[in-house]
């Protein structure tokens, strides 16, 4: 979920009286799968953007500007974010946080003084993606989340066509989704079926959850419904029609 203004001011305001340090990590803050910096002349290369419907989805809120409406949270606020997730450099190992007041900056240095640096083809992926005046860096991330978002609904609807048992998250942001195929014939052991099958999903079992599997649909259509067609036939494998 993308969480709204007034649900991220709870929270802080709950930090704030608790004195608990709010740490927001906004990595996928790039990725909103929603009208939020959409123009009509954003539609993806192939298939539809018909679940960008205005007001579905929340705008993203950095935690940064709660500031306004609550300074005393300035002492408690840690953000953490990076290119590597909306940009496709986590190779790179680049990332950034975001610490406004000094006492905690300290403390947040100290306790990562043993990490490793930055490298230097780190610096350069960030500095083009946040430093970039000409505006082709946003135009190809508007153009990028409204062809993730039409991946979204059409990976949707092919599992639900193919098995209407199959219960799925519908992802508000980033480009993963969890299915939850314990009521089909997948089940046991999901992950090792469609992995036989020429799926390479994330096994829930590391989360806690073996009858549910993280599919990521940030990828090429046609790669895309090539996946959910081995998904669709492995099922009605599993299941001949009577």
């Amino acid at each position: 979920r993308v969480w709204s203004r007034k649900e991220m001011l709870l929270v802080a305001r709950l930090c704030v009286e608790h004195e608990v340090v709010l740490l927001s990590d906004e990595v996928w803050g790039d990725l909103v799968l929603g009208p939020q910096g959409l123009r009509a002349a954003d539609a993806p290369p192939t298939g539809s953007a018909a679940g960008l419907v205005p007001g579905s989805v929340p705008d993203f809120v950095p935690a940064g500007s709660l500031l306004g409406d609550l300074p005393e949270l300035k002492k408690l606020l840690v953000v953490l974010t990076s290119p590597s997730k909306a940009f496709n450099v986590a190779a790179l190992d680049v990332a950034v946080a975001c610490i406004p007041d000094q006492e905690l900056r300290r403390r947040f240095r100290e306790a990562g003084a043993d990490k490793a640096e930055v490298t230097a083809f780190g610096y350069a992926a960030a500095l083009a993606v946040y430093d970039d005046p000409s505006g082709r860096v946003e135009a190809w991330r508007r153009r990028l989340v409204a062809y993730l978002a039409a991946n979204r609904d059409a990976a949707e609807q092919a599992l639900l066509a193919a098995d209407p048992n199959i219960r799925l998250t519908r992802p508000e942001a980033s480009y993963l989704t969890w299915l939850d195929v314990s009521e089909t014939k997948l089940c046991p052991r999901p992950f090792s079926k469609l992995l036989k099958a020429g799926v390479a999903v994330t096994d829930g079992a590391a989360f806690g959850d073996e009858t549910a599997v993280r599919l990521n649909f940030g990828t090429r259509r046609k790669i895309l419904d090539g996946g959910l067609g081995r998904i669709a036939t492995e099922l009605r494998r599993l299941e001949p029609p009577i």
